[in-house]
């Protein structure tokens, strides 16, 4: 399938790059960081730690599942980003296809849950439209992406957010109703099955890293009590993230990233509530 008004869309892209203010520029390359590893290094230990490892595990999976699947698509797909086909309009270059955007349906799916979930609807609105809105189009005036991806982003991360809300208290209902063994060996089987196959090792490592610490924590009850005042719970995830960040900076480069994936997932799920426990003293 080839993709739609592909010239008319490049026309435009070229045109809207003559017009790019530079002073712009540094804020939205640094709106990029929001679709990298670093923001996930940011976010889930801020939820898991900060706020309830219960939605901590949910983002956790969840957007693993969105990364698998928006790599599928890409492939599937195979439709150019803006900056392959004319190199001089990007203002970064990647390797990988173009539809749909990783951004833009991370981003919507993100929102989407902000907006469901979160009981004060106007400050969730507040948040998460204009998150949204400029992590988009930030992909545009990076030159990263056409306009059908941004669109293409919207509509697979919807989906993926509709089957999400109508699937997770089933999901729930079924392994509080199983043994925590046997939830612990279906985490280890399904990223096998799913990941492997699709060379996604640093994936794979981080969720059996999960899958291991999830289950000891879970038996011997070591997971921080839900915080809902937020300074104590961005206390909780900044003492989380910097944990981790000693664990990223200590492990060694000679060995393979999945290895890194596994022991990063590992201390967040394992250790990195007994530490948060001992320097806080909670109870």
């Amino acid at each position: 399938m080839e993709m739609p008004f592909h010239q008319q869309q490049l026309d435009w892209m070229a045109e809207f790059a003559k017009h790019r203010i530079d002073a712009l520029n540094p804020f939205f390359l640094f709106l990029n960081y929001f679709d990298t590893e670093y923001f996930f290094f940011l976010l889930i230990p801020l939820i898991w730690i900060g706020f309830s490892y219960r939605w901590g595990i949910k983002i956790f999976y969840l957007f693993t599942i969105n990364g698998l699947l928006n790599g599928l698509l890409k492939q599937t797909f195979g439709w150019p980003r803006p900056s392959q086909d004319l190199p001089e309009i990007g203002l970064l270059h990647f390797k990988s296809f173009g539809f749909p955007s990783g951004a833009a349906q991370t981003s919507i799916l993100l929102g989407g849950l902000l907006i469901y979930y979160w009981k004060n609807k106007k400050a969730a609105w507040t948040v998460a439209v204009p998150y949204i809105l400029l992590i988009s189009f930030s992909r545009i005036y990076l030159e990263v992406h056409y306009p059908t991806d941004i669109w293409g982003g919207w509509i697979f991360g919807l989906m993926l957010l509709f089957v999400f809300i109508q699937t997770i208290g089933p999901i729930e209902k079924f392994f509080k109703s199983k043994s925590l063994a046997f939830g612990f060996l279906i985490s280890l089987i399904l990223p096998i099955l799913f990941l492997l196959p699709f060379s996604k090792s640093y994936m794979l490592g981080s969720c059996l890293g999960a899958s291991l610490g999830i289950y000891f924590s879970l038996k011997n009850d070591l997971y921080l009590p839900d915080e809902n005042r937020f300074s104590k719970a961005f206390l909780r995830g900044f003492l989380a993230i910097l944990f981790l960040t000693v664990i990223f900076f200590l492990w060694p480069q000679t060995f393979p990233g999945y290895t890194r994936a596994f022991a990063l997932s590992l201390s967040l799920t394992f250790v990195a509530s007994p530490v948060c426990r001992y320097i806080l003293k909670i109870k």
